[in-house]
């Protein structure tokens, strides 16, 4: 997803807003398992857990601290559009993996709260990025 972010959808933007994009220093878990964490660079990120909910349930320590955009936990569940009429949003992922294994990553459920799940999954995204 990284590389997806910084690459592709990074080159799916306008030019003019290519050129207001600024690279930040992202701290990240290295995952399998580890609380290392290291810091990248990306201009196009997704957030961490800590980042989304002001609080870690099942990511490392380490990954920063809240966005003020996160911080009206109910406008979480309208951060993503609805796949399904029934629900009012959909899933989509966060960057930190789980703590604890090496297939989970974390991500937002439609209700707005936090969960982790297999990689594996097609949830959406919701692209973060510092001008």
């Amino acid at each position: 997803r990284r590389t997806w972010c910084n690459n592709v959808y990074f080159s799916a933007l306008p030019s003019a807003w290519q050129s207001m994009v600024k690279t930040v220093n992202k701290k990240v878990s290295v995952g399998n398992s580890q609380s290392t964490i290291e810091t990248v660079q990306d201009k196009i990120f997704l957030a961490a857990e800590i980042e989304i909910f002001g609080s870690r349930t099942y990511s490392f320590a380490g990954e920063g601290t809240q966005y003020q955009y996160y911080k009206n936990a109910t406008a979480n569940i309208y951060k993503m559009p609805k796949w399904r009429s029934n629900r009012v949003s959909s899933n989509y992922w966060g960057r930190s993996p789980h703590r604890s294994s090496n297939s989970y990553f974390c991500y937002v459920k439609e209700d707005g709260s936090s969960n982790y799940t297999y990689a594996q999954y097609n949830f959406g995204i919701a692209p973060c990025l510092c001008i």
